[in-house]
């Protein structure tokens, strides 16, 4: 019998040009690996993403047992030991992947008093996370076309499709009774899960001999929401669709921590900065500068100059909000002008967070030096804003409480309202 360094050797030496598309290459994987002593799971464990990466790389029918073997750095005889036949070690790796796919997706009655942010959530997971990577991807479509004719393997397709399915069925409709809205959630949940296929489809062809791709993960969760904002009527807050398009602004605004990579652009800065300089001021004294970061290290050393501002590392822009304490009013200026930019970067179709930094004993000097703050000035620093476009994505709510509301005098109901 060979024996698995053999195998090992054999593999790398004969596969030097491993295609890289599918995640690391074969041959490195092999060689990276050692033979050891390992307890039987562990080497089921190996065989199964070794099929994973060889169906991702060859397809189906160039995924041998000798490739596979090798891969996993073990002698052709395990497979039989541990799986029966070749047949049952595909099987055992589909299900692997399909229980991943169930591992995003959840239960189908499970739905939380936010469905539509679960649903984002989801689909955030669906195209960013480890189902979305080149290995993953590349062989589920192997096994998908090996399921056509494998009815072990057809089954485990159809439960996967069977729980997406229903899953975007259930969290279309709850979100949907949420906005008020009727909708035919079945066909809706239907076309989810087609349109989520022709995304990865998207990703599988863009690019395949250089492994660069143009499609990424965030075209493709921008995709899939476009058409969710659509289902669920979220068009109906912007301003160009809605007499209350303002009020729609300020209650979809919410405090986002994630974002993706996806830079904010020139023509949307401007548009935040006149936002900002549209605020109101005592006696119009303006007395406020913004300072834009997009640099990624100073980004990540303002996020760690507070415990509560970790998210800003990750935000592609980050405004700071500095006032002239000359002024009587700058913290009131300051803070509607911090207002109208969160407002504005909900029109715009991006995330915002808002982290207060000024300190109720006097000053913020710890931040001068990455803001560029002459040492001997008084520029105080109001708040940092995170700005960015979401990896989360969250509904719009109104928070109104009507016990906090008095008519005519403090503590009086609304039987107090005068007409008008």
């Amino acid at each position: 019998m060979v024996s698995p360094a053999r195998l090992c050797y054999t593999y790398s030496k004969s596969r030097p040009g491993v295609n890289e598309r599918a995640g690391p290459s074969m041959a490195q994987a092999v060689k990276d690996k050692k033979p050891r002593e390992i307890n039987a799971q562990q080497r089921r464990d190996d065989l199964i993403e070794a099929t994973i990466r060889c169906i991702a790389e060859y397809g189906i029918a160039g995924a041998s047992v000798e490739r596979i073997t090798a891969a996993a750095c073990v002698s052709r005889g395990l497979v039989r030991h541990y799986f029966g036949s070749k047949n049952q070690l595909l099987v055992a790796a589909f299900q692997r992947l399909a229980d991943e796919f169930r591992g995003v997706h959840g239960e189908v009655g499970d739905v939380s008093d936010d469905p539509e942010g679960e649903l984002r959530s989801l689909i955030d997971n669906t195209v960013n996370g480890p189902l979305f990577s080149p290995n993953r991807v590349h062989g589920w479509f192997g096994f998908w076309h090996a399921a056509r004719t494998n009815p072990e393997l057809q089954r485990i397709n159809e439960s996967v499709y069977s729980l997406e399915r229903a899953r975007y069925r259930v969290l279309l409709e709850a979100a949907a009774e949420k906005r008020g809205r009727k909708i035919d959630a079945s066909q809706a949940g239907n076309a989810l899960a087609a349109l989520a296929d022709g995304v990865w489809l998207e990703f599988l062809v863009d690019a395949p001999a250089t492994g660069v791709h143009d499609f990424t993960s965030t075209d493709a969760a921008d995709i899939i929401n476009l058409f969710i904002d659509y289902i669920l009527g979220v068009e109906d807050l912007d301003t160009s669709h809605s007499p209350h398009g303002v009020l729609g602004a300020m209650l979809a605004r919410r405090s986002i921590r994630r974002f993706t990579e996806r830079p904010v652009s020139t023509e949307q800065e401007e548009l935040l900065l006149k936002a900002a300089f549209s605020g109101p001021s005592s006696s119009n004294s303006r007395p406020w500068h913004f300072v834009l970061i997009r640099d990624e290290e100073k980004r990540r050393a303002l996020a760690d100059l507070s415990a509560y501002t970790s998210m800003l590392a990750h935000a592609p822009l980050v405004i700071a909000v500095l006032g002239d304490p000359s002024s009587e009013w700058w913290i009131e200026d300051c803070s509607a002008a911090t207002e109208n930019i969160l407002v504005e970067a909900t029109q715009l179709g991006l995330g915002s967070i808002w982290c207060g930094v000024r300190n109720p004993d006097g000053d913020e000097r710890d931040y001068y030096p990455l803001l560029g703050i002459p040492s001997g000035s008084d520029w105080r620093v109001l708040s940092l804003i995170g700005i960015g476009h979401p990896a989360e994505h969250k509904t719009p709510r109104t928070q109104c409480e009507s016990d906090k509301v008095s008519y005519e005098a403090f503590g009086q109901g609304d039987g107090a309202r005068q007409g008008g």
